[in-house]
């Protein structure tokens, strides 16, 4: 018997993203299929081109981004309503998914705010690379995932969407200590981070103020999660 094919695909940059969705799908009994590119770009690309091969009927990038507008704060959601890579292709979600996903959330009282969004294969970390990208792309947020599942469904002519919360403002310079690597998984290492934190003690206060927008964030992403589901439902 072959199996069924999912209706849709999602990839997450974080573990604690993906796990948001799976206690969705869970839950509800929705058709999900879920993977995580753990901020390593060739492992986004190659995750995105194996959810796209299994032939759903939508994808989406789902997660955290870092806000590259200065009028963006912590919990802020965001529709990429087109995704740019890093040589400046666009790419355009599907219109209507996005258009129901707007509406759905403002019926609970959600508000998401809809431009294009920035692809990298690298943490964009301070103020300064933030401004300049904004400047350069006029995109409202970067993240490390979605050029890569843009290109997979664009390659397979799949629908997608892109929905993100901001966990860093634009005026946000990441601790030097929160930028150690993740596992293959998504999972943050945190003995890594402490032992960077003993050699930059200066950094424990970014690192809490990074925690206090990362935990804004998720609980966006947990609000819209339940939202979205409205849309999973009729996939």
């Amino acid at each position: 018997m072959t199996p069924s094919r999912p209706a849709i695909g999602a990839l997450t940059g974080l573990a604690s993203e993906a796990r948001i969705l799976k206690a969705l799908a869970g839950e509800l009994d929705l058709d999900l299929q879920v993977k995580c590119g753990a901020a390593r770009p060739a492992q986004a690309e190659e995750q995105a081109r194996a959810l796209a091969e299994d032939g759903p009927q939508g994808l989406i990038s789902f997660g955290l981004a870092g806000a590259l507008s200065p009028n963006l704060s912590p919990g802020d959601l965001v529709l990429g309503t087109e995704v740019i890579d890093p040589s400046g292709d666009r790419k355009v979600i599907d219109e209507a998914w996005g258009t129901q996903l707007q509406n759905a959330a403002r019926n609970q009282g959600l508000a998401l705010t809809a431009g294009a969004l920035l692809g990298s294969d690298r943490i964009i970390a301070t103020r300064a690379d933030k401004a300049t990208l904004f400047g350069q792309s006029g995109a409202l947020a970067v993240d490390m995932e979605s050029h890569h599942l843009a290109a997979a469904a664009q390659a397979k002519g799949i629908p997608f969407l892109v929905v993100r919360a901001i966990a860093d403002p634009a005026d946000f310079d990441f601790p030097v200590s929160a930028l150690a690597p993740l596992t293959p998984d998504g999972r943050a290492r945190p003995w890594a981070v402490a032992g960077r934190l003993l050699k930059r003690p200066g950094d424990l206060p970014g690192l809490m103020a990074l925690a206090g927008h990362s935990a804004k964030a998720h609980k966006a992403l947990r609000e819209l999660a339940g939202v979205a589901a409205t849309l999973f439902g009729r996939v």
